[in-house]
């Protein structure tokens, strides 16, 4: 019998009946009377298959996603986080247009659907994650924009790259942005470089943080836009982002004006931002439905 020491640790043994059963999982590096289970496991699967079969406590996510109604751009985003959803992990839908249409979509798929009265993204992301702290059991929040793809296997990678500590831990997964010419790899490369050398991630390179982290901050930055940017001006005064690498793919439709000018002006945006960050936050309020 062999155990991967880790977050997500796993024992299998052989049972009387030649099939693979399930008898534990390691949160401290040990395994103690409280963390035995037992199950089936077909065995053909490997451990880490096997894993996310089994309906022990272990890491949990919550997943927030804002958008503005465009039920056909966020269908392919829900369609990538099926991984989620079957494992379990709550999906928030903050819709700013208050669209009865994706209402319905989203609470048939058993997901949370949240109008909020103010449309910015900020407050968007904002209510959402308020909602997943009071109503959720969960670990680690990530931040979906509506126009992301997650991959296959990306729930699988943040589960293996999940320290003992994910409450207290945060972190960005990287982009793709759907276009094949060689001037987006750039625009990837120079993104990658940004976060290793100012640790300094963006919300289109899909971000997530452990609620204790989150906490320890005083909560989600309450403000219409730029809070990814003051989320991560805020944690990295803590920890160094953890890269993830299950890159989510993104459209080109950011940099439709031209790359060097949208990049410039991204620039100045920051800068501004940063100079006057301090300003106090706006209110905000949401109206809440369960499905």
């Amino acid at each position: 019998m062999g155990c991967r020491r880790g977050w997500r640790s796993e024992c299998a043994v052989r049972s009387r009946t030649g099939g693979w059963r399930m008898v534990g999982w390691m949160f401290d590096r040990k395994i103690t009377k409280s963390h035995l289970i037992e199950g089936q496991i077909d065995p053909s699967l490997s451990l880490a298959q096997a894993g996310d079969l089994m309906p022990a406590r272990h890491w949990q996510a919550g997943i927030v996603i804002p958008c503005k109604g465009d039920q056909c751009l966020i269908t392919d985003c829900l369609q990538s986080l099926e991984d989620f959803r079957l494992a379990g992990n709550q999906i928030v839908v903050v819709d700013g247009d208050g669209s009865s249409e994706l209402a319905n979509f989203v609470q048939s798929r058993g997901m949370i659907y949240l109008h909020a009265l103010d449309s910015r993204r900020g407050y968007a992301v904002s209510s959402g994650v308020s909602w997943l702290l009071q109503n959720g059991d969960i670990d680690t929040i990530l931040i979906c924009h509506a126009d992301m793809r997650l991959t296959g296997g990306t729930r699988a990678a943040m589960v293996n790259a999940m320290p003992s500590n994910a409450r207290s831990q945060w972190g960005w997964m990287g982009h793709r942005i759907d276009d094949r010419r060689w001037r987006y790899r750039l625009v990837e490369w120079g993104n990658y470089l940004r976060v290793a050398a100012l640790r300094l991630p963006y919300g289109d390179q899909l971000m997530f943080v452990g609620v204790d982290l989150l906490r320890q901050i005083g909560g989600w930055p309450f403000q219409p836009t730029m809070e990814d940017m003051e989320l991560s001006l805020r944690l990295r005064q803590i920890s160094s982002p953890l890269h993830v690498h299950a890159p989510v793919l993104i459209g080109n439709r950011h940099w439709c004006g031209g790359i060097i000018k949208t990049t410039l002006r991204n620039w100045r945006t920051a800068w501004r931002y940063a100079a006057n960050r301090r300003r106090p936050p706006e209110r905000v309020t949401c109206t809440i439905t369960k499905a």
